[in-house]
């Protein structure tokens, strides 16, 4: 345990061998990684999703505001911890992998101004941002970035537009738990208004011409906004490479931009648009009901090696599906998501 003026207590560790970094008193273990430079995986920084979770390999951590909701749901392995919510009571070592900015400037830190919002939904708004004319964010579809609170809390967004000159970058924000840093940000998100962003980050990312291989894009609950700028970059590639995008969600309420979907399949004759819903029974074609991994897996049967996979959304999902592809012979190299290697 070590102390000093600016407050750090414990040190956290990345393997054996890493010379590890401070934590400082009343800051999360993934908040301290970020300060140190360290870019580790994860994506709501609210314990939802669960792409944050790190094998504990040594060491004590708490959850002083309570169990986060992917430990509950048990989408976390017993010995992880979900680095976003934990707090370290020791020094710690655990097992992740840092992953790198896939941008060749690296991060930036930028004001944007609201260009506009829209109300997806009860508690999503899809937010149109605009940077500054002398200071654009080169970023990769796929990718994500940080919306930065006054009270210097993230929120970590992936960015639901492709990326072409000049354009808005779109954002998708849910509302998440009042009183939280997510709800802040949500209500705080008005025409007009001015944030901070810092990005872009993550190696899920997209290269229209890394292959012709048909495509096929699979989004899971929120995982649409990654997957939506994926399915943009590729149309707007152009070219005859066959693209289908199957898209889970738990009911009809929830397939925002559904009908802006069924309009690019109108004007793309290469695009395949299968909305599959959990919670509720189709009532109407494109959509079919069950969960959206096992569509995908029946569609393609017994040999899935000839299609390129991106895939985004909660990870027992992308646990599922990468399973089920690799059984069906598809390579690994072939399957892209956010999902940390098991």
């Amino acid at each position: 345990m070590t102390t000093d003026d600016g407050g750090q207590q414990y040190r956290v560790r990345l393997g054996a061998r890493d010379q590890g970094f401070g934590v400082r008193r009343g800051e999360t273990v993934l908040e301290a990684a970020h300060r140190a430079g360290h870019d580790l995986p994860h994506a709501c920084r609210g314990g939802r999703c669960g792409l944050c979770a790190a094998r504990l390999v040594a060491g004590r951590t708490q959850y002083p505001e309570g169990e986060p909701a992917a430990v509950g749901l048990r989408a976390v392995p017993d010995d992880h911890v979900l680095l976003c919510r934990a707090y370290a009571e020791s020094d710690l070592e655990l097992d992740i992998r840092p992953i790198r900015a896939a941008a060749s400037a690296g991060p930036r830190r930028l004001p944007a101004r609201i260009a506009a919002v829209e109300l997806l939904a009860a508690d999503l708004k899809r937010v149109s941002l605009r940077l500054p004319r002398t200071e654009p964010l080169p970023f990769r579809a796929g990718q994500y970035l940080d919306v930065i609170a006054a009270d210097g809390g993230r929120r970590s967004y992936s960015i639901a537009s492709p990326p072409l000159p000049d354009a808005l970058i779109e954002l998708h924000i849910r509302r998440g738990t009042s009183g939280g840093t997510g709800a802040s940000l949500y209500d705080a998100m008005q025409p007009g208004g001015l944030i901070e962003i810092e990005g872009p980050f993550g190696e899920f990312v997209f290269d229209p011409a890394a292959t012709d291989r048909p495509l096929v894009l699979v989004a899971g609950g929120t995982g649409f906004a990654p997957v939506r700028a994926i399915l943009s970059a590729a149309l707007a590639h152009g070219g005859a490479r066959p693209v289908v995008l199957y898209r889970g969600a738990r009911t009809h309420d929830e397939l925002y931009d559904h009908e802006r979907l069924l309009t690019d399949v109108g004007s793309e004759g290469r695009l395949r648009y299968v909305p599959v819903l959990s919670e509720e029974p189709a009532v109407a074609a494109p959509i079919r009901s069950g969960l959206v991994h096992e569509v995908v897996l029946d569609d393609l049967g017994e040999d899935a090696s000839a299609v390129e996979v991106y895939a985004a959304g909660p990870p027992p999902m992308l646990r599922a599906l990468r399973a089920g592809l690799y059984q069906r012979g598809l390579p690994s190299p072939q399957f892209h998501s956010d999902l940390p290697d098991d």
